[in-house]
């Protein structure tokens, strides 16, 4: 604090004494016990100029700059604290940074006078900002040009996701007639109900054209949340559905209201899970179709909890039983809820009723053969196919698993 003395006063002073509070109750031990008293405030200095840096327009203060003659880089952020912005950084750096570790991750409370941030004790009437610090271990940013400006664009967008999630939530509940109209009504309350994160929302409309192609009519304002890197490529309005990507094609041309699809692109909210891309058919009249999509995943809630226990799925798996003549409560129906209750939810959503009862029968008829039964049925995203494999007992084990697998 001495070399800090000697360099400010006042209420600038005060500030930096704050910081280094905050920093010493959040910090790693030891991390900052190499740096002299001079490279100290040095490094203090910079942090105070990124939590002053925030208060312009863009919200955002990042900062890469090397540790003096140990081949290391300091990388800080400071912005606005939103739900899973820390997580969503450490996503990031972890995909592109071989080894590194989190120095400190302190919430600083600060209040906006002209245009700079000014950290304060209380917190009331403040504005809460997340400052993280890492130290790169193996790390050129010559082979990364683009990593910093990546960072920051991440940053922005999971502030925009903060901002629109009352947005995406107002989406899906004005959907809600669509999918009761097709008979989706439960699957889209359950989603409604805590067990689907969006994180993203884009809209379309597809015509039929006079010569009787399918073609991309509009696509619709610009997405709603947020998704790192390219939304799903949408063609250029007026582009036949026979010329666009295998994938986009496919979706387009179902016959479902509601499709669930597996995607590539990693969640930002949990960036070591994919996203799935829910996408609702609203019949706008006879020539045009409108699809919403929504980028998302499953909540942990929408994880654990069994399937049973929801009334719409446990009386589906009871009416395709009773269809079977299988007895209630008897040793069959036991064992097919107790093995469907770890289904995957959404599939059991979706699944055609046909495709369901081959299952239960498999099941049914898997204590009598004591065979291995393998059920294909279609699966989430087009062309592709789900196996339900059912073992006997004596057939599980690790080494079966991993020659299936």
């Amino acid at each position: 604090m001495t070399v800090l003395s000697e360099r400010h006063a006042g209420n600038r002073l005060k500030s930096l004494k704050l910081l280094a509070e905050r920093l010493t109750e959040h910090a790693v031990p030891a991390a900052f016990s190499t740096l002299g008293g001079g490279d100290l405030a040095d490094f203090l200095e910079r942090m105070l100029a990124m939590v002053e840096g925030c208060g312009d327009s863009d919200g955002v203060s990042v900062l890469l700059w090397p540790l003096a003659r140990s081949g290391r880089f300091w990388f800080t952020v400071c912005a606005y604290d939103v739900p899973y912005l820390f997580d969503a950084v450490v996503g990031l750096v972890k995909q592109r940074v071989l080894r590194f570790r989190v120095v400190a991750h302190p919430i600083l409370n600060a209040r906006l006078r002209k245009d700079r941030f000014h950290l304060v004790k209380g917190d009331r009437n403040v504005s809460r900002l997340s400052m993280m610090i890492f130290e790169l271990q193996s790390f050129l940013p010559e082979e990364d040009p683009r990593f910093s400006e990546d960072v920051r664009c991440l940053v922005k967008g999971m502030a925009r996701l903060a901002d629109d999630r009352p947005l995406l939530s107002q989406r899906l509940e004005t959907l809600q007639p669509f999918a009761e109209a097709d008979g989706y009504g439960a699957f889209w309350r359950w989603l409604q109900a805590g067990n689907f994160e969006p994180v993203a929302y884009r809209c379309l409309d597809i015509r039929l054209r006079d010569d009787g192609e399918l073609v991309l009519f509009q696509v619709h304002d610009a997405t709603i949340g947020f998704i790192p890197g390219n939304w799903e490529v949408f063609p250029e309005s007026g582009q036949c559905l026979c010329e666009m990507p295998t994938p986009f094609r496919q979706r387009m041309l179902r016959y479902e209201t509601v499709t669930v699809v597996p995607g590539e692109q990693l969640s930002p909210v949990r960036p070591e899970e994919p996203l799935l891309f829910l996408a609702l058919r609203e019949n706008v009249d006879p020539e045009l179709c409108r699809e919403h999509v929504f980028a998302g995943m499953p909540t942990p809630q929408g994880r654990v909890q069994g399937n049973t226990v929801l009334t719409p799925l446990r009386r589906r798996i009871q009416q395709v039983l009773h269809s079977l003549g299988v007895r209630p409560h008897s040793h069959d129906w036991r064992k097919t809820m107790e093995i469907l209750d770890g289904f995957p939810t959404i599939e059991l959503f979706l699944i055609h009723r046909v495709e369901l009862t081959r299952i239960v029968r498999a099941l049914t008829q898997l204590y009598r053969d004591g065979t291995v039964k393998v059920v294909s049925v279609p699966g989430l995203a087009a062309g592709w196919l789900s196996l339900v494999v059912m073992l006997p007992r004596r057939f599980y084990s690790a080494d079966n698993l991993q020659r299936m697998k």
